[in-house]
């Protein structure tokens, strides 16, 4: 709807769009800030003129009610922008807009500071722009550490990291040892929550790749023993058939996350015993003994093995022979009998092992796809983006048991799941192939109907549940999308 004028392109029309939603009531933004600063540090005479700090601070609407996933979208609107610079804003002067934004929320309790900013920020950073940004990163992770902190303030401080992350190579050497230091303490002494210490991680990284932080390597070392013993212990617990408490399935867990982040990043030290990788996947098993006996079989069962599956996920992505090893653990666990979370999470961990090692995953492919016909309509949806993912950057192919897999989703009863496999055909494979629907049309009768009665048609073989002879209705569905 925006783009109106038929010579200009979509791309540009909607960053005019974003520049004059949000890049330059920034701008303005910055300029109010300057004169309330201004007006609260010269009061008239015999008056004194109390203005509240955040008195200036009006952001764009935009930027109060941006969803999570309108960071992202703002972080391309930027790389954009950097490309077509003579036509936007320089990236000093929103670099600067948004630095004083930060400052004036420097003083202010956390929970009024503004979300929305930090996304460019960290684009920003990425981009190298912004002399003053890492100092400012620094005051404001600061002042973040001494607030009252609640649940909802660790997006906060997860997006500062994140900054951070982007600046820590530009941090003078003192303020990048101490923060080091923080943040290994705070690691260590499971402070954080996970999107922060996922963060925190990062941060690490960078400084230890930069120079700045030596005693990093080191650490790591000290911390994986640290699980590996807390992991052990829960082996040894698990034979004498002893229970853990709430405090020590917290512990547990969030050993268990750390440990993964540990595999995600620096993978030039990772280096796991095998005994660590064994207790975790005893874990990720679910092997009883470690929950008390009204819980097993529940949401922190399932919780703990989830967590579990992902971090085992995470080291299979840093050892090729772990993910050898351990890939039909990963499509065992997809299997009806396990709980959803245990499930899904398995689903994302073989989605990403097919992208790292594809010819390890590929003859397991049809398991990913037999999950469009599960009765969890989060399962259909998450297989349905997946092998969507997958097929569009040609990790797999379009053949066999998956192409009447897919057809058959073209039926489902989720109008969401449907429009997603639909969108399949449309922008991934019928742009490939434009006469796909003609080429397979005999095929795909023969499959939906059951049916395998002509020799050189035997798409029903081997898709006995992916029938829809007992659907007339659902057929038709699918049968109008091909022929439309």
């Amino acid at each position: 709807p925006l783009a109106l004028d038929p010579e200009g392109s979509v791309v540009e029309k909607a960053l005019e769009e974003v520049q004059s939603a949000v890049f330059a009531p920034l701008a303005k933004a910055q300029l109010r800030s300057q004169r309330w600063a201004a007006a609260s540090a010269s009061g008239g005479e015999g008056d004194q003129v109390l203005v509240p700090r955040d008195a200036g601070l009006q952001l764009p609407l935009v930027l109060k009610h941006l969803p999570p996933e309108g960071g992202e979208y703002l972080r391309r609107a930027v790389r954009c922008f950097c490309v077509r610079r003579a036509q936007g804003p320089s990236l000093v002067s929103l670099g600067a807009a948004l630095a004083a934004i930060v400052r004036d929320c420097l003083p202010m309790p956390l929970d009024r500071w503004p979300l929305g900013v930090w996304p460019l920020l960290e684009e920003l950073a990425a981009l190298g722009a912004g002399a003053e940004l890492p100092e400012l990163a620094l005051k404001a992770w600061a002042a973040y550490s001494r607030g009252a902190r609640t649940q909802s303030a660790s997006t906060l401080g997860s997006k500062i990291l994140s900054v951070l992350e982007h600046c820590a190579p530009r941090l003078p050497p003192s303020h990048a040892a101490g923060l080091a230091d923080e943040l290994c303490e705070r690691l260590a002494g499971l402070e954080m929550t996970a999107v922060e210490a996922a963060a925190a991680m990062r941060v690490l990284e960078q400084l230890r790749a930069a120079g700045l932080a030596p005693g990093v390597a080191a650490w790591r070392d000290s911390l994986l023993k640290s699980i590996e013993s807390s992991l052990a212990g829960v082996a040894k617990q698990q034979k004498a058939r002893q229970q853990q408490g709430a405090t020590d399935l917290q512990r547990i867990e969030s050993h268990i996350f750390l440990l993964g982040e540990l595999a995600l990043v620096g993978q030039d030290l990772a280096r796991f015993p095998n005994s660590l990788v064994s207790c975790l996947q005893g874990l990720a098993a679910g092997e009883g003994g470690t929950l008390p006996k009204a819980e097993q079989q529940g949401t922190r069962a399932s919780s703990l093995r989830a967590k579990a599956v992902a971090a085992l996920g995470k080291l299979c992505l840093s050892q090729e022979a772990l993910a050898k090893r351990s890939v039909e653990l990963f499509v065992f666990f997809l299997g009806p009998a396990e709980p959803l979370e245990v499930r899904n999470i398995a689903l994302i961990v073989l989605s990403d092992l097919c992208v790292q090692y594809t010819s390890l995953v590929d003859r397991f492919v049809l398991h990913l796809a037999d999950l469009l016909r599960d009765q969890a309509e989060l399962l259909r949806r998450q297989s349905a983006c997946i092998l969507a993912s997958l097929l569009s950057e040609n990790f797999i192919k379009f053949r066999g048991g998956l192409m009447y897999r897919l057809l058959f989703a073209l039926s489902d009863t989720s109008a969401e799941v449907r429009n997603l496999v639909e969108c399949t055909f449309e922008r991934v494979l019928l742009p490939r192939t434009p006469g796909l629907f003609s080429q397979i049309a005999v095929g795909a009768m023969c499959a939906l109907n059951g049916w395998a009665g002509h020799p050189s048609f035997q798409g029903a073989e081997g898709n006995a549940h992916f029938s829809l002879a007992s659907y007339p209705g659902r057929r038709a569905v699918a049968y109008r999308f091909m022929l439309g």
